[in-house]
């Protein structure tokens, strides 16, 4: 017969003894055959009869091990897979959402994808420098950097991350959004022209806000007026008020969600996946002319800008849809983002205990965290 593995158990004293197997998949038979060695017998001697024995059943899935690789103090890399479902019930996340397709599939209208989690769509200069970040839906349109640059490299919960910092000299890190490399372009209108001013519009991010101060609105969507202010609350301007909602203070890890439907009259936002604004939206009154899709704003920077001006922002990923959007369709953005980065939505949400989605790019690779919690 052919023995498929081989298990060394040591010294072992004469007579009964047991042993610790792992490995092996739930209701399977398997055999087995003892070969002792000592000193009389160097090459071993083999048992005359071999044994056998089955595992149970089980409704629960069977992972099993592979190589740790790419440790480093804190991190590491541990390759596994599901040798085995178990007999419950097993709820597959019913789609991916891994390239344009699937994206434009699931979210019709949608203009921007920016995943700092996709390392091929990020081009760095200087060290970490980022000098283009390209969206997924369109690779000819490209964020761009200005004279002073944001980073990749760090990280929301585990997935690479791009940090815009307000520097020592008051300037801002910030950047524009380009077609071929040269030409304005903004996510608010189907072929990207900048014209007019917004009629229907979703966008979602998913950030954290490392350092609170004043800011102006970013995105160039005619939008007004602080993105946040000092005290972490957005005014965001309507038809009648300047309506606001809180970020949060420093260290908030969000998803947003903000509606701008002139069709259904509504302007809306979602901050992890619960509303926190629900104003009217009827009109163009209050709104600026749309500009270049810009992140965070270029308001904020300069030596005419106070100290008291620009945030510091850690971004994982924005998505633009242009057009209106169902509540079925929002809710899976936001359940997507939510558990591709860690942050939990609140309340009754639909996604909040599973992920509407599964990703194919993360195969069998886990990654296992240690040390200090640092909120991941």
């Amino acid at each position: 017969s052919s023995w498929t593995s081989v298990l060394n158990i040591g010294n072992k004293p004469e007579g009964e003894f047991s042993v610790l197997i792992g490995d092996l998949l739930p209701n399977t038979g398997y055999h087995y055959r003892a070969r002792a060695f000592n000193d009389g017998a160097p090459s071993g001697v083999w048992a005359s009869t071999s044994k056998s024995f089955s595992t149970i059943a089980t409704n629960k899935p069977v992972a099993t091990n592979g190589a740790l690789t790419n440790a480093t103090g804190t991190t590491a890399s541990l390759a596994g897979k599901l040798a085995s479902l178990g007999t419950g019930v097993v709820n597959h996340a019913p789609y991916s959402l891994n390239d344009p397709s699937d994206a434009q599939s699931e979210f019709p209208g949608i203009t921007l994808w920016l995943d700092a989690a996709d390392s091929a769509t990020i081009v760095t200069g200087s060290g970490n420098e980022v000098t283009t970040w390209a969206n997924k839906i369109d690779t000819t349109v490209k964020m761009h950097s200005a004279t002073y640059k944001p980073d990749t490299g760090a990280s929301i919960n585990g997935l690479n991350a791009i940090t815009y910092d307000k520097r020592a000299d008051n300037q801002m890190e910030y950047m524009d959004a380009k077609k071929n490399g040269s030409t304005n372009w903004t996510p608010a209108t189907s072929n990207g022209a900048i014209s007019g001013k917004v009629q229907n519009l979703v966008l979602f991010m998913a950030a954290r806000m490392d350092v609170r101060r004043r800011s102006h609105f970013p995105f160039g969507f005619g939008w007004g007026d602080h993105f946040p202010w000092s005290n972490g609350d957005v005014f965001w301007n309507h038809e009648s008020a300047r309506p606001t909602f809180s970020i949060g203070g420093n260290g908030t890890t969000f998803v947003l969600t903000m509606v701008h439907s002139k069709s259904l009259g509504k302007q809306l936002a979602y901050k992890n996946g619960v509303k926190v604004f629900d104003g009217p939206r009827t009109n163009d009154n209050n709104l600026g002319d749309m500009g270049t899709f810009q992140w965070p704003s270029s308001y904020d920077t300069g030596n005419t800008r106070s100290n008291g001006y620009g945030i510091d922002w850690t971004t994982g990923e924005i998505l633009v849809i242009s057009g209106t959007m169902t509540d079925t369709a929002r809710e899976k953005a936001e359940g997507y983002l939510s558990h591709k980065w860690g942050i939990p939505l609140t309340g009754s949400h639909t996604w909040a205990g599973s992920s509407p989605y599964f990703d194919t790019r993360s195969g069998a690779d886990l990654t296992l965290y240690w040390g200090a919690n640092d909120g991941g």
